[in-house]
């Protein structure tokens, strides 16, 4: 998933720099476009990313009452963390080291599922156990499968409310 500039009618997209600066001065970009149409894809959330700096592919979803869930790296450490409405956050839980690619989704009783790639033995399911920690399941693909862009994103169902797996 990305967003092209040769689409027509997508959307805009706004920079902010310091045109003097160096070629790794600070740039902030905001991405104005069309809702997506992707199955299940209300809570795609918003996206940050970072450089130089300690958080890089910040994802997010939010349950049915206002809390806010984040998965995103910090250096090679996948992180998570949640913010309830009041604007309290727990302090960030570390999922694991070498993950890209992360994603997060709500189940129904309001766990956080989250997705990541490892670059050497696939995607992985990370689901919180009672204790707050993170338990992974690797997800088995059939050996025909060829990754060639290694995003898994999580969404719903509007209509039944299940939990949809969309490989890309």
């Amino acid at each position: 998933g990305g967003w092209s500039p040769w689409i027509a009618n997508s959307g805009w997209y706004w920079q902010v720099y310091d045109k003097d600066a160096e070629g790794d001065g600070n740039l902030f970009g905001i991405y104005e476009g069309h809702v997506s149409e992707l199955v299940g894809a209300s809570n795609s959330g918003t996206n940050v990313w970072t450089s130089p700096g300690a958080i890089t592919e910040l994802k997010s979803s939010y349950d049915s009452t206002g809390n806010s869930y984040y998965v995103f790296q910090n250096g090679t450490a996948l992180q998570y963390m949640k913010v309830d409405t009041t604007g309290q956050a727990n302090q960030p839980i570390k999922i694991g080291d070498g993950f890209i690619n992360p994603n997060i989704e709500i189940d129904q009783s309001g766990k956080p599922i989250v997705s990541a790639y490892d670059g050497k033995d696939g995607f992985f399911i990370f689901t919180q156990d009672a204790s707050g920690q993170f338990n992974s399941d690797k997800l088995t693909l059939p050996s025909d499968v060829v990754i060639t862009d290694p995003y898994i994103y999580l969404a719903k169902s509007p209509a039944t409310g299940a939990d949809l797996l969309v490989l890309a």
